[in-house]
């Protein structure tokens, strides 16, 4: 059975109300530190937000050279898939990378 747009409209204001900007980096290249927040799902979700391994990527390396990398992570998990390729592109970096649970770290978010 389809969903009705009203359910569909109150549950991504529930996700919305939840979730709040998906993936956060920022630089501090004066420490030569980055910092990166991963809240929410681990790939996209049923409403197309989420970190994707490919946007991931590339912001990591857009941070350029960096000597630390810290990692915030908040999320219930999501997908597998999408999370090896999260996973290996920070177990790749040259930085030392530092992970934290700023909430939970559930499912592929653990890893």
């Amino acid at each position: 059975m389809p969903m009705s747009s009203a359910v569909r409209s109150a549950l991504q204001d529930c996700a919305d109300k939840m979730q709040g900007p998906s993936l956060r980096i920022e630089l501090s290249a004066k420490d030569r530190v980055g910092e990166i927040d991963i809240y929410g799902t681990i790939g996209q979700d049923w409403f197309g937000d989420g970190v994707d391994p490919q946007t991931f990527k590339k912001d990591v390396a857009d941070l350029g050279e960096l000597d630390r990398l810290n990692v915030h992570v908040h999320s219930y998990g999501g997908s597998v898939y999408e999370g090896w390729a999260i996973f290996n592109t920070l177990d790749t970096h040259k930085a030392d990378v530092h992970v934290y649970v700023d909430g939970s770290a559930m499912s592929m978010a653990s890893v």
